[in-house]
């Protein structure tokens, strides 16, 4: 992609638009403030308010719509085949309706590789430790996390503007949840820039960090994949920063992410994930 300018439109209170020169979607949201901030004053019944928001051209950031389907089909016929009880517990595809309803509701759009996803698996039906990230949401759950986050960080106060260059606050409104355990998730940054659409993290107790940001929702579930397939490891996030992680089977042939090296989990052995071959989901994202 060509590159592209930004412009932010903060001349006077009123709707945010950001224009860019490719790849655009427009969608109508709820009314955004000057500030960037939410206006949760708007209902579902007001007349919408038109934004425009789309990938940044020349960002590197370069998703390959179908990608994520690939990847989703090689892990399903993986887990079916070694770890039918984790397979089983892969919910079932989100409702349009719903999708369009939570983007209505939070005044954002979700990013196409989302929704792409969201289609096939609208989150897990109970915890399991199924990736080497945090669990994906359901609709409902993006939409409750994103919603805790943001009335915390509205707690504290105008920090925003105290942060030094380059540093990351707690929560930001542009953020968007991917997946989540105990507080801490990974995140779709939404603002405009060269890092638009990347996957990062922001843990609970510390700033956001895109420090080894995915560049894509695509990428993270194509190695995912590929560690399955292929044998290896494939990079995840956690507490203390990004981690390399193994993919291993329990005793009762459920799929487990841990540290390479790991034989044992609350004394029972653990044992190698066996490898396959894929062909269909290891390109350049």
């Amino acid at each position: 992609m060509s590159s592209s300018t930004t412009h932010v439109n903060r001349a006077q209170p009123g709707p945010i638009s950001f224009h860019f020169m490719s790849n655009c979607a427009t969608f109508t949201p709820l009314k955004v403030n000057a500030d960037h901030r939410l206006n949760r004053s708007r209902t579902i019944d007001d007349p919408p308010v038109r934004r425009i928001v789309c990938l940044v051209a020349g960002s590197g950031y370069s998703s390959i719509m179908g990608t994520v389907t690939d990847a989703w089909a090689d892990i399903e016929r993986w887990l079916a085949r070694h770890a039918p009880r984790s397979a089983a517990l892969l919910a079932g595809p989100a409702d349009a309706a719903a999708i369009a309803a939570a983007e209505a509701r939070l005044g954002l759009a979700f990013p196409p590789e989302l929704v792409e996803s969201l289609s096939r698996h609208n989150g897990l039906t109970q915890w399991d430790n199924l990736f080497p990230g945090h669990p994906p949401l359901s609709v409902d759950g993006i939409v409750e996390h994103y919603e805790m986050c943001l009335e915390i960080d509205e707690d504290e106060g105008d920090y925003h503007d105290t942060l030094d260059e380059g540093e990351e606050p707690w929560w930001h409104e542009l953020w968007l949840p991917f997946s989540q355990i105990d507080g801490d998730s990974q995140i779709f940054d939404l603002r405009p820039g060269p890092g638009h659409g990347r996957l990062g993290t922001a843990v609970h107790d510390n700033s956001g960090d895109f420090t080894h940001a995915w560049p894509s929702l695509g990428a993270y579930l194509a190695d995912t994949a590929g560690a399955l397939l292929r044998g290896g490891g494939a990079d995840g996030n956690s507490n203390d920063g990004r981690r390399y992680w193994v993919p291993y089977l329990t005793p009762e042939s459920t799929l487990w992410w841990s540290s390479a090296g790991e034989t044992h989990l609350n004394g029972k052995p653990l044992r190698p994930a066996p490898v396959e071959v894929s062909t269909c989901c290891f390109r350049s994202v």
